[in-house]
């Protein structure tokens, strides 16, 4: 593939999946959450936060693996469009951190039910 127009296909889908379950979490699942009471909001958390994290782990690892891959391909290719590519697997990684370190932490607190008001 000397252009790697498939796999650029394939990333531009995958990230578009992530952030359509990005955008169903913002515009559906978090209006839900702040009309519940506190009590019913933790119980349904806790209940379905592991799917919740079953779809979105893997719409974000994905993408990174594959942006690692098309960044890589157009350095080697010295494409013109390399620094698009390489602003898009930096905010694959900005974001795989925001999850580590914020994110997952606020999610299993949530899940148990111990997160501080």
């Amino acid at each position: 593939m000397k252009n790697n127009q498939t796999i650029k296909l394939f990333l531009l889908a995958l990230q578009s999946l992530f952030t359509g379950g990005c955008l169903v979490i913002l515009f559906v699942l978090v209006p839900f959450w702040q009309q519940s009471n506190a009590d019913d909001f933790l119980a349904w958390f806790s209940k379905y936060s592991s799917n919740i994290a079953k779809i979105m782990l893997p719409l974000e690892v994905i993408p990174l693996l594959v942006s690692i891959l098309v960044f890589y391909l157009s350095y080697k290719q010295k494409e013109s469009t390399r620094k698009w590519w390489l602003l898009n697997l930096l905010s694959n990684i900005i974001v795989l951190l925001l999850f580590i370190f914020y994110f997952k932490p606020a999610n299993a607190s949530l899940a148990s039910g111990t997160i501080m008001a």
